[in-house]
Parts: structure tokens; sequence; C-alpha cells
């Protein structure tokens, strides 16, 4: 584990991010099952042209009305998880694996084993959440790939998915690490990144 002390959202963060699989992302290379994403052969094809031009492409992280909603709300999620659960959220840059092949932003280390991943949904989506954990007891699949692949990078034992709202009931889904998930996921940053590499081969062979 390498931990890079960067600023998230800087210039220099994106430039570092830049052509790796990411936290965000590994829903486009693996489900929450296990299972390979579909959107794995799109997802090389925007790692390769990221380190073919040398930048983040021009659309990412240009952000929609959730991931700005987000962005605004993180830190009251943090400071409400901190006063309800009595602990300290140390932030953190961006930490990538030894081999630098994949990297993730968490929101935050909770001691020296726990993670904290805050997501802060629309009205709707918000009580949609709540509903479906008290039918289902867990957290919809779709958010374990990076509650998964961020507890394997940054080597810890715990993500703590806490969902915020403002005005409605806040919700914490501890996850643990789930060892054939994590395989499966390895599996594939391998594959997405070999696959990266054929299609930055051929950009490069374009350009020649």
């Amino acid at each position: 584990m390498i931990i890079h002390d960067i600023e998230q959202g800087t210039p220099e963060w994106h430039k570092l991010r830049a052509g790796l699989p990411t936290g965000s992302e590994f829903s486009r290379i693996i489900t929450g099952t296990g299972k390979t994403s579909d959107s794995l052969p799109d997802y090389a094809f925007d790692l390769a042209l990221e380190l073919f031009t040398g930048r983040p492409l021009d659309d990412a992280f240009s952000g929609n009305q959730h991931t700005k909603r987000g962005h605004n709300l993180e830190p009251a999620a943090r400071a409400s998880y901190e006063f309800v659960y009595d602990c300290e959220i140390t932030q953190v840059g961006f930490v990538t694996d030894d081999a630098i092949t994949c990297g993730v932003s968490p929101d935050g280390f909770i001691g020296k084993d726990g993670l904290f991943e805050a997501k802060c949904l629309s009205d709707k989506e918000h009580i949609k959440l709540l509903m479906y954990h008290k039918k289902n007891g867990k957290a919809p699949a779709k958010y374990l790939p990076q509650c998964q692949g961020q507890m394997h990078v940054c080597e810890r034992d715990y993500c703590d998915l806490y969902f915020y709202h403002p005005e409605f009931r806040c919700l914490r889904i501890r996850q643990e690490p789930d060892k054939a998930l994590v395989q499966a996921l390895k599996k594939q940053i391998l594959a997405v990144c070999a696959e990266r590499n054929i299609i930055l081969n051929e950009l490069r062979e374009l350009a020649a």
C-alpha cells in the first residue's frame, strides 16, 4: 500500500489517477456478485485514452447533480458520523497498491482498521435505500465493488458505508472483506489493465 499525500480533486490528484482503475469505477470492472461487468471494454478504452493523452478525459469527474450533492454534503456526513460514533475520521488523498496497478480515494480512515465511505443520495434514493435495507438487511450490491476494493488496497478490516441525509435518518452499513469478491476483482483489474495496454498500443500506432 502506498498513500499519496495529495488533496482529492486537485490537478495533481487527477493526474495520478489517470490511466489507473480506481475505486469509484470498480463497478465498471466487476458486478457486486463477482461477475465481469459489461462496461469493462469501454472502461479499458477510457483508461487507454487517459494514458495516451497524459491527462484525464474531458468529461472525467465533470460531475452531475448527484456527484455534486455528494461532494457538497461529504463534510457534514463526516461530522455526523464522528458525532454519532464518537470517533475521528482521518482524510486521505489517494492510495494505490504497491505495484500501482489500481488506486482508491476513500472518504476517510477510521482508526487503524476501518474505512469511511459516505453516500449522500437524493431524497427519493435515500428513502429507497432505507426501505431496501429494512427488507434485505444489507447494502445494495452496486456498492460492493468499491467497498471491497478500497478495503483490499488500503489493507483495512472493514468499511462503513454511511448513508447521510440532512433531513432523514442516516444509516451505517458495515462491510467486511469478501475474499471471493476481492479475488474476482483482482483478476478483473489485471484483465482491464491488459485490455487497456492493447488499446494504448493501437492508439500509438495510429499516431505514428
